[in-house]
Formats: structure tokens, sequence, C-alpha cells
């Protein structure tokens, strides 16, 4: 491996070496930047979970609310919530 190195001219092992640094830098950059926007999107995802149920009032109101599906017209979505004892209630979709 060595011999077939230093056959190789100034220019190509200069080349050569240039080209293996970029592709490792750009390879490092990449797992940083991938590394920097995961956190990213967790701490938003935190920030907006925290925002949209600030209380556990009403995780508590909407256990309460009901404890029988409502049916819900298509296309629509029923939300589901457990209370104290780990029953499922569910909601209907404009509560």
């Amino acid at each position: 491996m060595i011999t077939w190195w230093r056959r190789r001219s100034l220019r190509a092992r200069l080349l050569v070496i240039g080209a293996v640094g970029l592709c490792l830098g750009f390879l490092l950059g990449g797992l940083a930047l991938i590394a920097a926007l995961g956190l990213v999107l967790q701490r938003s995802v935190d920030a907006e979970a925290e925002r949209t149920a600030p209380s556990r009032v009403r995780v508590a109101a909407i256990a309460a609310w009901s404890s029988q599906p409502i049916p819900a017209r298509k296309p629509a979505t029923v939300l589901s919530a457990s209370d104290s004892r780990a029953r499922a209630t569910f909601l209907p979709p404009n509560w």
C-alpha cells in the first residue's frame, strides 16, 4: 500500500487527501446538522405539548365528561382519555 501511495504524483496525493478531507467534513457536518435539528424538533414538540395542555384540570374534565363513546360524523376523529381507574373515555371531535 505504501509503495502504491509513493508511486503517485504529488498532485494526485494532494487531490486524494483533499477529497477525503472534504468527504469527512461533509459527513461530520451532516451528522451535526441532523443532531441539532433533532434536538430543536424535540424541544418544539415538548413546548407545543406544554402549551396545548397546560393543566391537569382539563384532563380530569375530559375523563369526567363521558364514559361512553359518542358517534361522530365522517370524517372525524374520536379523542380518548383515561380516567383515574385507567378506563378509556371517548370525546366527540368538537369538544
